[in-house]
């Protein structure tokens, strides 16, 4: 298992366990951007390189995974969830 993976299945990550399914439900190259970004720190740049894509197709993976988890969250609570990408690197 890489980083991406140890970071969703850390038993100790204190998450929803709504939101923590809705990202296992995702795709696992979404799933690994989400887990870089949201849960390891990196910001668009180095989650782009780390995951071998471009930071453009990385920008739109991680509007478009933001927008699907806050539509799952919706729909299963009344409490819209955010992801924000933190803004400095690994």
């Amino acid at each position: 298992p890489d980083a991406a993976d140890l970071a969703l299945n850390n038993p100790e990550l204190d998450i929803d366990p709504q939101l923590l399914a809705a990202i296992r439900a995702l795709r696992p190259a979404d799933q690994r951007l989400v887990a870089l970004v949201a849960l390891e720190g990196y910001d668009l740049a180095s989650a782009a390189a780390a995951t071998g894509l471009t930071e453009a197709a990385a920008r739109s993976r991680w509007q478009r995974i933001r927008r699907r988890l806050a539509d799952s969250s919706r729909a299963t609570s009344d409490t819209a969830v955010t992801l924000t990408p933190l803004t400095e690197g690994p």
